[in-house]
């Protein structure tokens, strides 16, 4: 019933438009016909066709409504049956637990903190970390974030290369939403060697030797927070998280 009460609107505003534009025709940049156009209106109403101009949808509707609607020389791409939905723009953000909304802004997932904040070549960071370890209590966990933008999987520091400047420091860097920068220290103590598998839905980078070489990707991070201190991986314990999440909603 919707659809048909739908349809009949459309022919009519077609035909409305048609009269109002002297009854030459919609102006329109091109019509896309016989598709299967999921509207996403009320009714989640599905057409056949449409006529966009300036980016815009101008008329949806039947393919006969939306041929007849238009001036005889717009471009007409033919959707075979193929599916059509509305375009969007994917709002994706990360809530870090028991902090502020995650960044976005330069890729920085999670929140990135003052001491790291620039920091974008592997002496730099080195530099950073040292200093980081220097006011910290020895065995206190280095925590940080790294972009991913910056920090690509061709350039991610390896456990080694951490331990150069912490080496009785566990470090834990964010790369991003799912991967964990570790050192030797944070491995040995989250349990991680090369008898570790991978867990299910989750994996640990290993070198040529088969040695894990301190990136560990989705859900092994869950091995290293079990035995990261009250704050997290990511910043929080589960209940802030739930806490900030529901102040953002």
């Amino acid at each position: 019933m919707h659809e048909r009460l739908w349809r009949h609107a459309a022919a009519g505003l077609a035909t409305a438009l048609v009269a109002a534009c002297g009854g030459g025709g919609i102006p329109a940049d091109a019509i896309y016909v016989d598709g299967h156009v999921l509207t996403v209106d009320d009714d989640f109403a599905i057409a056949e066709a449409f006529a966009v101009r300036d980016g815009r949808f101008v008329l949806v509707g039947s393919t006969a409504e939306v041929r007849g609607a238009v001036t005889p020389e717009t471009p007409v791409f033919d959707l075979a049956g193929r599916t059509v939905l509305p375009g969007f723009n994917d709002n994706h953000i990360h809530l870090g637990t028991g902090s502020a909304v995650q960044e976005w802004e330069g890729g920085r997932i999670p929140r990135t903190p003052d001491w790291i904040r620039g920091v974008e070549t592997l002496d730099e960071l080195r530099e950073a970390i040292a200093e980081r370890v220097a006011q910290a209590p020895e065995g206190a966990w280095i925590r940080g974030a790294l972009t991913r933008m910056d920090w690509p999987n061709q350039r991610v520091p390896t456990r080694w290369q951490l331990d150069e400047v912490a080496p009785r420091h566990p470090v834990l860097l964010t790369r991003g939403p799912h991967t964990y920068l570790l050192n030797s220290t944070a491995l040995r103590l989250a349990g991680i060697d090369r008898g570790t598998p991978d867990p299910a839905g989750g994996w640990i980078f290993r070198d040529e030797r088969g040695e894990p070489n301190g990136r560990v990707l989705e859900a092994a991070r869950r091995i290293v927070d079990r035995v990261v201190p009250a704050g997290g991986g990511n910043g929080g314990d589960e209940e802030a998280g739930l806490r900030t999440m529901r102040v953002f909603l």
